[in-house]
């Protein structure tokens, strides 16, 4: 049998998208005998991402035994980290200034 679709925010059909998270979305559906069921559905997101880092600095001028540690939480896993410069190695660093983005 063919179905009708009426959801909460005007649309039709058996599919939406570009929908906002913490609103509920009710759907109706009717046959061809105008039958209905409704449900709903509320769409989440993930908690914010939150970087936090320790560091502990070289032990000597000139020697690159610096070490970086970061702890995530939030988001969604697996984390994507892209240091600059690229090839930042967080075990083996030299002093200076870097940077970091977690996606």
């Amino acid at each position: 049998p063919a179905y009708s679709y009426l959801w909460s925010n005007g649309a039709y059909g058996d599919t939406i998208t570009d929908l906002c998270a913490d609103v509920v979305y009710s759907v109706t559906v009717a046959d061809t005998n105008l039958c209905t069921a409704t449900n709903s559905v509320t769409i989440t997101q993930p908690n914010e991402l939150i970087i936090s880092t320790s560091q502990t600095n070289v032990s000597c001028n000139g020697l690159c035994d610096g070490t970086v540690i970061i702890t995530l939480s939030g988001g969604v896993p697996a984390y994507l980290y892209t240091w600059s410069p690229v090839g930042t190695n967080p075990s083996a660093m030299c002093a200076g200034t870097y940077g970091l983005t977690v996606t």
